[in-house]
């Protein structure tokens, strides 16, 4: 049986190179779902509140909040209470360090060479 999240024996110490994108599954899980990217491209426009993006969805605003809350665990956006509204707003910085992560571990971007010493366990 696998562990929830389907990693399988990783090893997530504070050394290990790919600690920061595996310790950010969190990100990996909101962007899985097509409503949270939606969500995601609606405030790539600006800050919009939780009624106005609801206003777009078919889903209930229950079912909207429970995305809301896994955006805003996954940090990728901010929550400000005015009032009675909800505004969310895009953090792209979130996204955007987890992608580089992610390259890293695969070398992309680095000179051939550099990815081959890397793969064979050559440490930097």
């Amino acid at each position: 049986m696998r562990p929830r999240g389907g990693f399988v024996n990783f090893d997530i110490s504070p050394n290990n190179e790919i600690c920061d994108t595996v310790c950010r599954v969190d990100v990996f899980r909101a962007l899985a779902d097509p409503t949270r990217r939606e969500i995601l491209k609606l405030l790539r426009k600006g800050a919009m509140s939780a009624g106005a993006i609801a206003d777009r969805f078919p889903q209930n605003r229950s079912t909207l909040s429970a995305h809301f809350n896994v955006l805003k665990a996954a940090d990728l956006v901010s929550a400000e209470r005015q009032g009675q509204t909800i505004i969310y707003r895009l953090n792209l910085s979130v996204f955007e360090e987890t992608m580089a992560d992610l390259l890293a571990v695969f070398a992309v971007g680095r000179k051939k060479g550099r990815a081959r010493k890397l793969q064979e366990g050559e440490s930097s």
